[in-house]
């Protein structure tokens, strides 16, 4: 702690100023000699998070399939052909492969619903409850936005077995009737398809 002698007095309205302190005096009182200059606010923000290198990222599938109940339901995988009944729609978003700094797990639930089809549900709570089985981990993302990334939102309509299906996309204007959008689940990576 600095001696009291190296306290300077500035104004009976301010009371002591201690020129080591990394604060700069108010604007409105003249500067002090030992005080170095306020940065420009711009210079005080914070640096933006940077996103791990680009590897490990996966292209991420979307398919569908008609179940017995005629209803189509969703799956998604980094895989290129999943089989079993399952139609490709094309890539949906790109995630990573392997975890790293910063990111989470997006865990695939799978729920089996009595008219006998698949439907699948993916979030970054490993204990999701409600039917739903835990599949394992499907890929990496981020939790929260970040500025290499895009949001994939989650859609959701209840079907004919009382159950629930899910849509994702990084489109969050998606019209679908009967279909809600649920907001934001997790964040991939900034790429084009």
């Amino acid at each position: 702690m600095p001696s009291f002698e190296s306290y300077q007095y500035t104004q009976p309205t301010t009371g002591w100023y201690d020129p080591h302190a990394q604060e700069c005096p108010p604007e409105e009182h003249p500067p002090v000699d030992d005080c170095e200059p306020c940065p420009p606010v711009d210079d005080c923000e914070e640096p933006p998070v940077e996103c791990p290198p680009a590897i490990d990222i996966l292209p991420i599938y979307q398919y569908s399939a008609v179940g017995e109940d005629g209803e189509t339901r969703y799956h998604y995988s980094p895989k290129p052909n999943v089989g079993n009944g399952w139609t490709e729609n094309g890539k949906q978003f790109f995630a990573y492969g392997k975890n790293q700094p910063g990111i989470v797990p997006v865990y695939q639930y799978y729920a089996i619903y009595p008219s006998n089809c698949v439907k699948y549900h993916y979030s970054t709570n490993p204990y999701v409850k409600n039917g739903w089985k835990l599949d394992g981990i499907a890929f990496y993302a981020y939790k929260e936005q970040q500025s290499c990334t895009v949001a994939v939102y989650q859609y959701c309509i209840p079907d004919s077995d009382g159950g629930i299906k899910y849509f994702y996309s990084t489109d969050p204007h998606i019209v679908k009737k009967g279909w809600e959008k649920e907001g934001a689940v997790f964040y991939v990576v900034e790429r084009p398809l």
